[in-house]
């Protein structure tokens, strides 16, 4: 389907063209903006959209398969019409985000991509770490440091509205996780922003995924099944209603290793992560009450570290010392409604309605007097259920003038219990014990405007309240993007970013003199970042763009210790625990800064490359008032990929593929090693916080993918 990029009202009569070498074929789109295209060969393709008075959009390089229809739905854009002759330049897209009113710092990535690039492993998040100013936190976690930021800065959106994290084995307030419960086959072009972000966007100071599930094909039935390191799968998708163009997809997952486990076969490790998945989409078109979908994904995984399983030969990776038995269980869950319903060719709403889910459950077992004695050392209770809606009018008034007001609103009802035993006082202790709900709503307006072709302003206004402490802030946005040449693009935005605390930092008990547990955190305010951001889009040939940003981000209203110490929240995320400390204010300040430079091309000719560089500074200060790096402060980092297709006969495929990564070591604390020996555990020196860094880190990844087209299915190897 076509459809007008803003309004997204269906365009009619557009000219679609295929070529694959010398051969070409097209069609136009019908009344309402459908298209089909037949007896295309499979391979790559090139696509192009035209329609007077709008942008030609230009696909490069499409790959088509056997056994599964292309189903590529097009944005286009409209021009402003400035006098009587209307020139229209064909310009790649790819660089482009989906929102029409992000202009700087963000892009929009494909599935593809996330398939293709080396060591991405099907998984968004570790393919945003290829983009300049995005870096993982560690190998073994998909968490991602954007900016210097924190990793608890980054937000992730499902068909336009918050979720949870959406990722297995993932901690409290996290954002990150070892496995993506995300699957590929479920995903559509995505939005990925990392700074100065629209007015539609709160409740983040770091990053935003803005995914969208695509719809199953309406057609035709389609089946799929993979097996490979990240779980057995499949999945199945097709229409409900030919006539209407109903259609429904659903996708279930199972841990690789827990198959093999099950038949008997270890791989030696000390535990067996053991995790299942699923996800799911409706697509219910109506003619009188607009166009519904109902869409869900969850997940759930469990892992067990047993004593009797340690090896101080270091072969197995337990994480815990001797005399320890730790079993970790998490889950995550979201359900959800939406109705688009247009009032007019010019006013359309879109309504979303969620119930999430997410938490976990942690047990340790302290094994004592030669182990012959259990103690139930520590017990843990986080979860957190959501209702969520939301509700946004689109209007497009003509091609100069496109306006968005929304209002979201969530209700949050969360249980946080646990309790840990004092060896020395031979007594427990809680530290969370809550039982409550809060309330959280947002409030935005925004608009752009186009005098021109050429340029292009949106202004916005964002208000972010939370009920529970009765905090409430409002945050003013700006966005330019200006042309000043056919192949030359400015881009400027700025704003004000407020982030709400992660909740258990509200509940965080501690022990009074009177022996009373009080939380001392329940009226902490959001942090605060002002962003400014500043950079320029050059496409030398029409293949390959060259990017430039620079940026500058200052923070504060960061919760930081009262008594005088190098404690900042800033840092947290930087550990798979969270170091939650009681009598905090926000009184902590910070700031990030830094150059960022992509050259790329785009997939074309059978190959492609990706080259990305930056170099930023990441500061902050405590209560003590020391000005420090932070703990993702790494001064730069860089990433080189290429990527090339060879074309095996007429049904064979190899791609190559690789990746070099280069980052600057992560910081840390130096230990004490006098007092840590006396108090038998670790004791920082909390003078010398993050002073320290690892050397520097290098990491190559190759990926070698075959794939075999048959007459009615595909066959794809790693």
């Amino acid at each position: 389907m076509v459809v007008d990029k803003v309004s997204k009202q269906a365009l009619s009569d557009v000219t679609v063209m295929w070529q694959q070498g010398a051969l070409n074929g097209g069609t136009k789109t019908d009344e309402q903006g459908r298209y089909e295209l037949n007896k295309v060969p499979v391979g790559r393709i090139q696509l192009q959209f035209s329609l007077l008075g709008y942008g030609t959009v230009i696909l490069n390089e499409v790959m088509l398969n056997t056994g599964k229809e292309l189903i590529l739905h097009i944005e286009m854009e409209e021009r402003v019409v400035s006098g009587k002759t209307v020139v229209i330049r064909n310009k790649r897209d790819k660089d482009r985000p989906m929102n029409e009113m992000a202009v700087v710092s963000a892009r929009m990535f494909s599935v593809d991509e996330t398939n293709r690039y080396a060591g991405s492993l099907n998984d968004p998040a570790r393919m945003a770490q290829n983009f300049a100013g995005v870096q993982a936190n560690g190998d073994t976690r998909n968490d991602i440091i954007i900016r210097g930021n924190s990793p608890l800065g980054v937000q992730w959106r499902i068909e336009g509205i918050e979720i949870p994290n959406p990722n297995h084995f993932s901690g409290i307030g996290t954002s990150g996780g070892a496995i993506s419960i995300l699957n590929n086959n479920n995903l559509s072009n995505s939005d990925f922003l990392t700074g100065a972000f629209p007015a539609q966007y709160g409740n983040a100071m770091a990053g935003i995924f803005d995914l969208r599930l695509r719809n199953g094909n309406d057609k035709k039935r389609e089946y799929t099944v993979m097996f490979g390191m990240n779980g057995l799968e499949a999945g199945v998708e097709g229409p409900i209603n030919h006539k209407q163009g109903s259609s429904f997809i659903v996708n279930y997952r199972y841990s690789t290793l827990g198959v093999f486990d099950a038949l008997g076969i270890n791989f030696g490790a000390a535990s067996v992560p053991r995790y299942q998945d699923g996800v799911f989409k409706i697509h219910l078109p109506s003619r009188k009450m607009g166009v519904w979908d109902v869409f869900g994904l969850g997940g759930y995984n469990t892992s067990s570290f047993y004593s009797k399983d340690y090896d101080t030969s270091g072969r197995k990776l337990n994480p815990l010392p001797k005399g320890f038995n730790t079993s970790f269980d998490n889950f995550m869950g979201v359900a959800g409604v939406s109705n688009t319903y247009r009032f007019s060719n010019k006013i359309y709403g879109r309504g979303v309605l969620t119930y999430s889910l997410n938490g976990n459950f942690t047990k340790v077992d302290s094994l004592f007097d030669q182990e012959r004695k259990s103690i139930d050392w520590l017990n843990r209770v986080y979860r957190e259920d959501k209702l969520s809606a939301q509700y946004v009018l689109h209007a497009k008034w003509n091609a100069k003038h496109n306006t968005q007001l929304g209002m979201y609103y969530n209700r949050s009802w969360f249980v946080m219990k646990d309790s840990i035993y004092l060896t020395a006082l031979q007594t427990y202790r809680r530290i969370l014990d809550e039982k409550g709900a809060a309330d959280l709503m947002r409030i935005f307006v925004q608009h752009q405007y186009r005098p021109h072709d050429k340029l292009s302003i949106i202004a916005g206004l964002h208000s972010l309240s939370f009920l529970y402490n009765r905090q409430t802030v409002l945050e003013p946005r700006l966005g330019i993007r200006y042309q000043m040449r056919s192949n030359v693009w400015l881009n400027a935005g700025a704003g004000i970013h407020h982030q709400q605390q992660p909740m258990i930092t509200y509940f965080h008990r501690i022990r009074l003199s009177n022996g009373i547990d009080t939380a001392t955190n329940k009226n902490l305010g959001f942090s605060k970042s002002a962003q400014i951001v500043a950079g320029v889009d050059w496409l030398p040939f029409k293949d390959i763009r060259l990017k430039f940003e620079a940026y500058y981000q200052s923070i504060s209203g960061v919760p930081i210790e009262r008594i005088s110490s190098s404690y900042s929240l800033l840092n947290e995320g930087a550990f798979y625990y969270f170091i939650n400390k009681p009598f905090l204010q926000n009184a902590g300040k910070g700031y990030n800064q830094g150059v960022e430079l992509t050259l790329e091309k785009f997939f074309s000719k059978q190959y492609y490359f990706l080259v990305t560089a930056s170099l930023y500074e990441s500061k902050y200060k405590g209560s003590d008032g020391v000005l420090r790096h932070t703990a993702f402060d790494g001064t730069y980092a860089a990433n080189i990929l290429f990527g090339y297709d060879y074309r095996l006969g007429k049904k064979g495929l190899l791609s190559l593929n690789a990746k070099a990564t280069f980052l600057g070591g992560r910081r840390y604390t130096p230990i004490d090693e006098n007092l840590s020996q006396l108090a038998q555990d670790a004791v920082f020196v909390d003078s010398l916080a993050f002073s320290q860094q690892h050397p520097a880190y290098f990491r190559p990844d190759i990926r070698i993918a075959y794939r075999l087209n048959w007459k009615r299915f595909l066959r794809n190897g790693p």
